[in-house]
């Protein structure tokens, strides 16, 4: 099994923070148990998290936010309402004095410091920092597998490409050959007409004299039936023998069995694999030598 591509899926990073749907989080638990890479790698995964929350014991729920969010908006409120004007305290003997001019020896209080909210703000905001970096890496991780799935994409649009480009390379090839054989004289051309009702259809020979290889185009024959094949025969002293079978009608150039005489060659549609003997009322085409 290649591990590399599970690994690098991105659902590793998901399943950590517990939010990967249940089926999906028990294959890679199941994994997990069989091969220790995998285990390896969330151990290596959950210790980075634990990095980037900055020492934080565990993930907090959405609700621990909200929570804290309504605690810090509480706060704030009391100590809105808490910053009354403060009002200088005078002695009795001295307030006649304060009534004419300010008395230099009254000191107003001051609010005394709020350390306790000042020591509250601080988890507070390393908690919404924790909250913000796991986003990010949520994000990350939905951004990487979304990168990795169009990577895929295109491997089997390439794969598709080559292929054609493949076939295509075959089809001008086979022309190529084909062109060179009409235009030899060691190669000697036998048109396969249509027989009666089978119109329309058409094969061409090309029997090389020297070699006796045998190559056919089939021209114009319609596609062969599901369960059904195109097979080849040569007349050899007015028997047929089997030439082959015929890979689809769409081929330009298919080599055959090689004949060292004949005097016909035709073309009749069998059961897929081939038969013993012809099916005369299946026969297409055919040409005499």
């Amino acid at each position: 099994m290649d591990l590399s591509c599970i690994i690098s899926s991105g659902d590793f990073e998901l399943y950590v923070l517990g939010m990967l749907p249940p089926d999906e989080g028990y294959k890679i638990a199941q994994l997990a148990l069989l091969f220790p890479e995998i285990q390896e790698e969330l151990d290596r995964i959950s210790a980075s998290l634990v990095g980037v929350a900055g020492g934080a014991a565990a993930v907090p729920a959405p609700s621990v936010k909200e929570g804290l969010m309504e605690r810090l908006r509480n706060l704030k409120r009391e100590e809105d309402e808490s910053d009354v004007p403060v009002v200088p305290i005078h002695t009795g003997r001295h307030l006649h004095v304060a009534e004419e001019q300010t008395d230099p020896g009254v000191v107003p209080m001051q609010p005394p410091h709020r350390t306790g909210k000042v020591q509250f703000w601080l988890p507070a905001a390393a908690l919404i920092g924790v909250l913000l970096s796991l986003g990010g890496v949520i994000f990350l991780a939905n951004k990487n597998r979304d990168y990795r799935n169009e990577v895929v994409g295109l491997q089997q649009s390439m794969r598709s490409l080559n292929r054609q480009v493949v076939t295509l390379q075959r089809e001008n090839l086979a022309s190529g050959q084909m062109l060179q054989m009409m235009q030899s004289d060691v190669y000697k051309k036998i048109k396969l007409s249509a027989v009666p009702g089978k119109r329309d259809a058409l094969a061409q020979l090309f029997w090389n004299t020297q070699t006796k290889e045998v190559f056919i185009s089939p021209v114009s024959l319609p596609a062969a039936p599901q369960g059904k094949q195109y097979q080849l025969w040569a007349i050899v002293d007015g028997k047929p023998v089997d030439g082959g079978m015929l890979g689809s009608a769409q081929t330009s150039l298919q080599q055959m069995k090689t004949f060292e005489r004949a005097e016909a060659f035709a073309i009749t549609l069998e059961q897929a694999g081939g038969s013993p003997v012809p099916t005369m009322e299946a026969m297409w085409v055919m040409g005499i030598v």
